[in-house]
């Protein structure tokens, strides 16, 4: 059984929230060439979260993006049983470190972008209050981890 989605599968689970559907074909080609093996495809959800992304491990041998996450970095004002009733919807794992704090929502392959969208709107009502704000995919970023 094989893992995740091709390129052409995973631009047609995302074509609804993409900006600009060459995003997927040049995250693609930029994880290629920089010898990468993790996508981070940002997340447009300001100004109600700083940033937000949905980072997939990239298979260059077979050309497969497996959904490891959505991570989604808070305001500083964030109260934590805000943050623990939603860990009673979905699983939930919190970070911080100086400045910076944020979530850790694991993604399973259904998850792309229903799921994705789901969990940041309900982030963003719990947090800024807001009912519906857009979710798309505007961009992306390659990185190589070591395991």
């Amino acid at each position: 059984m094989e893992y995740g989605f091709t390129p052409a599968q995973l631009l047609e689970r995302m074509r609804s929230v993409l900006i600009d559907e060459s995003i997927v074909w040049l995250s693609i080609e930029d994880a290629k060439v920089w010898g990468c093996n993790c996508i981070y495809y940002t997340l447009r959800v300001e100004p109600h979260l700083p940033s937000a992304a949905m980072v997939f491990e990239f298979i260059p041998s077979v050309e497969r993006l497996v959904p490891i996450a959505v991570v989604a970095l808070l305001p500083h004002n964030v109260e934590i049983s805000k943050l623990s009733a939603l860990s009673k919807e979905f699983p939930l794992y919190v970070f911080g470190g100086g400045d910076v704090q944020g979530v850790i929502i694991p993604l399973s392959e259904d998850g792309v972008p229903n799921f994705v969208a789901y969990v940041l709107k309900r982030l963003a009502k719990e947090i800024s209050g807001v009912e519906n704000p857009e979710i798309v995919v505007d961009g992306y970023y390659v990185d190589l981890l070591r395991y």
